[in-house]
């Protein structure tokens, strides 16, 4: 562990004593916050331009902002959607100053941006902006942030309708989403309909496909950082809105006005409604009795809610807490009801977060970030059967999957000099997974048949100490560098592992509108996600390293050129990405009688991904929109998977188009569409099937992995939106939106017809139309 110190704290100390000297003896600080004028929130990443030099430096996530001066200073403050304002520093000592912006009703509609793509030092760095993902067409009626991602250049959703990201290459459980520094370990929400991730609870977004900094660790494949947030400390806020399958309300306002604040968002979905005509109908006992002697009843049941709420206090102009508390349930039930048998099968999922921290600066130069966070996942998949012949029997079955996470981290930013600004943090976490709990009951008149549990003993505890340091450092006035060292130790039950992960981004401004980057990043992941399928249903489960699995390692290396101009923002990207010690199920049968769910999983597996992206976008204007192209190549490979040999990525599409548009007709209406065009998705075709017996599980039979590929997928969704104030001053909104416009049957599975041996496409989704309306007052 000394050896360990010594490499994370090095470059701190070698930085100190290499530039202690740039700092002039006259030079003063100004610093404070950029504030929303009314709600009193802070804006993060505003920006503050130094008129006199053109330096440029922004807001952190709290809209604290520290610079240095060396004599009169003319600042000028904004950001996208507020009125500029201008101040003049005379005095040449230190300053603290809160600055207030107000927003605006802009003549021309802007996308509310930060920092522009050519001017970010960080590689694959995306701030995405809530007001881009609202004015896209929605699949149930309600903006998805996930799904907005996936018209992102490199990213896509995996099967159509689910709330899955794939993000160059990558799996599932690459990504890291934190909200407000607590990880979400699961997104999927009422069947993929939609995410779990409330839109109207979102104060700010930060997407990174590669260029990692070091503040940020466990995770491989991306991040987003989701800040939820606050309610008003002025005045009182209220939303309503209902959709054609969802329904959602948000609250906020102050608890002691201009001191602490309160915000609440829940939604439901009610798709149970399909069911109350069949309902209605089997109220009539010969509806009833004739239902149960063609072809039975059956009844699907869903229920998906989430809610959110934060609670902030300022304390003192200088320091703020809050509480973060999220929670969301799936259930689902098909139920099928004959004369011989009842048969209920589903599942039910939860998520529970809660972080609390606080936010503080003792200095000009200082800023430090507390928290804690707790999150939890869980699912349970059941089946019952009751046969009502002669054997009389009622068999159940479940099977559980859950992993915890407790953390306490504490993080400081450090302004040193101009050119220099330090983050460092420590992280200490615990998890606690347990990846699979099988039961199975049977029982009949006669007695209990079978009553037996599997892994309720496998309950895998860790421990992961972390720490980074991390430094943005200016050399020259169009060269900045960003780079970093993470330190982490995940200690299990008798093993542990010490890995070191570097990260730097670099980027060089060829002009005032163009730049060049490179970023080069080391991640290992020290959690794995297994994903099967339960009836269509994507199931998951988390396992730890353990002395068995060892951490993801994961390689990644890119370059891109960026730029601005007549309106657009443009950039084109390469990378190359290789991963080592990659989880997967094995695709052959083990013993029955293991509980232990690492004994049917292979480890050792690699992974390669490489590509290029293209991205375009206009947003500004009458006529905003996105164009966005990804050429890649994604594969694996296991030792005992396929013989051996490499084979596809299940989601490696070769050629991935989009197209979003958002076009204002007039004030108060606006149409958008989008478009994707991918290559076929690659899948297995089974050749075979082996029963099963005492001491193997049945299982498919396969030749060759991922060796076909579904047609390509292609299709259209559009949106209309009205917005418009009532007499009584409340904002309204009405949206129309049409998923799959055009009807295109694309396929989302596929299987042999064993009695023609002809290839069979399934497609889930036809189009949809759906309608939501909202009111704000």
């Amino acid at each position: 562990m000394n050896r360990l110190k010594r490499l994370v704290f090095i470059p701190i100390l070698s930085s100190f004593l290499a530039h202690g000297g740039s700092l002039q003896a006259q030079s003063y600080n100004v610093y404070g916050y950029v504030k929303y004028k009314g709600s009193e929130e802070g804006i993060p990443y505003a920006y503050c331009i130094n008129l006199n030099n053109r330096g440029i430096t922004y807001t952190n996530h709290e809209g604290f902002f520290s610079l240095k001066s060396n004599g009169p200073t003319t600042l000028m403050f904004g950001y996208v959607g507020c009125q500029p304002d201008t101040v003049t520093i005379s005095s040449l000592k230190d300053t603290l100053l809160t600055i207030y912006l107000n927003p605006h009703e802009l003549e021309e509609v802007v996308v509310a941006y930060r920092e522009k793509l050519h001017m970010q030092t960080i590689l694959g760095k995306i701030a995405v902006p809530v007001s881009k993902i609202e004015s896209s067409p929605t699949f149930a009626g309600v903006p998805d942030i996930l799904k907005s991602l996936t018209y992102l250049p490199g990213i896509t959703n995996g099967k159509e309708g689910f709330s899955h990201l794939y993000v160059r290459g990558g799996t599932s459980g690459q990504n890291l989403f934190l909200i407000d520094d607590a990880p979400l370990f699961t997104t999927n929400h009422a069947l993929g309909l939609v995410s779990s991730i409330n839109t109207e609870a979102i104060g700010n977004i930060d997407l990174y496909k590669g260029g990692f900094p070091a503040r940020y660790g466990n995770c491989s494949s991306s991040i987003l950082d989701i800040r939820m947030r606050e309610g008003s400390r002025s005045e009182h806020e209220y939303k309503v809105e209902i959709g054609t399958l969802t329904a959602g309300a948000t609250i906020g306002g102050p608890i002691v006005k201009g001191k602490t604040s309160y915000m609440v968002a829940a939604r439901t979905t009610y798709f149970d409604v399909i069911n109350i005509p069949k309902r209605i109908k089997y109220l009539d006992d010969l509806e009833y009795q004739l239902a149960l002697q063609n072809d039975g009843i059956s009844m699907i049941s869903l229920n998906a809610f989430d809610i959110n709420a934060k609670l902030s206090h300022q304390r003192t102009q200088n320091s703020k807490q809050y509480l973060n508390v999220f929670s969301s349930n799936d259930f689902y039930s098909a139920y099928n009801k004959s004369q011989g048998s009842d048969d209920n099968s589903g599942f039910n999922h939860h998520n529970l977060l809660v972080s609390a921290g606080s936010r503080r600066n003792y200095s000009a130069s200082l800023f430090v970030s507390t928290s804690a966070a707790y999150s939890l996942y869980s699912n349970t998949f059941f089946n019952e059967l009751i046969y009502k012949d002669e054997r009389d029997e009622h068999n159940k079955s479940s099977d559980q999957a859950k992993i915890s996470y407790l953390s306490v981290k504490s993080s400081a930013d450090y302004y040193f000099s101009s050119k220099m600004h330090y983050k460092f943090g420590v992280d200490v976490s615990a998890y606690a997974a347990t990846p699979n709990i099988e039961q199975e009951i049977a029982k009949s008149a006669s007695g209990t048949l079978r009553d037996t549990t599997y892994g309720q003993n496998f309950i895998f505890r860790a421990i992961h100490i972390s720490s980074y340091v991390e430094c943005e450092y200016k050399p020259f006035v169009k060269t900045s560098i960003n780079i970093g060292l993470r330190a982490s130790t995940f200690m299990d039950q008798g093993n542990e592992y010490i890995k070191l992960d570097p990260r730097v981004s670099y980027k060089t401004m060829l002009s005032e509108k163009t730049s060049i980057k490179t970023s080069y990043t080391l991640n290992h992941q020290f959690t794995h996600l297994l994903l099967s399928n339960f009836k269509g249903n994507p199931k998951e489960v988390w396992i730890l390293s353990n002395h068995r699995v060892k951490p993801q390692e994961v390689h990644q290396i890119a370059a891109g050129f960026f730029g601005s101009g007549h309106h657009l923002d443009y950039g084109i990207e390469g990378f190359y990405k290789k991963m080592y010690n990659l989880v997967e199920y094995r695709f052959s049968g083990v013993g029955q009688n293991t509980g232990n769910i690492y004994d049917r999983i292979s480890s050792d597996g690699q992974g390669e991904a490489y590509g290029v992206e293209f991205l375009c976008e206009k947003n500004s204007g009458k006529i905003r929109g996105t164009l966005a192209y990804t050429i890649s190549w994604s594969e694996r490979s296991f030792r005992d998977i396929n013989q051996g040999k490499p084979f596809p990525f299940t989601y490696d599409h070769r050629h991935v188009l989009t197209l979003t548009s958002s076009i204002t007709i007039q004030k108060g209406w606006e149409v958008s569409s989008s478009f994707r065009f991918m290559s076929g998705q690659a899948f297995t075709l089974t050749d075979g099937y082996f029963a099963g017996n005492e001491s193997f599980e049945s299982h498919n039979l396969y030749s060759t992995i991922n060796g076909y590929r579904l047609p390509p997928y292609h299709r259209m969704d559009v949106m209309l939106t009205h917005e418009w104030t009532s007499e009584k001053g409340s904002l309204k909104h009405f949206r129309l939106s049409i998923y799959n416009a055009y009807n295109r049957r694309n396929a989302s599975y596929a299987h042999v017809n064993p009695s023609s041996g002809k290839l069979v496409l399934t497609s889930i989704f036809g189009i949809i139309p759906t309608i939501s309306y909202g009111i704000a007052f």
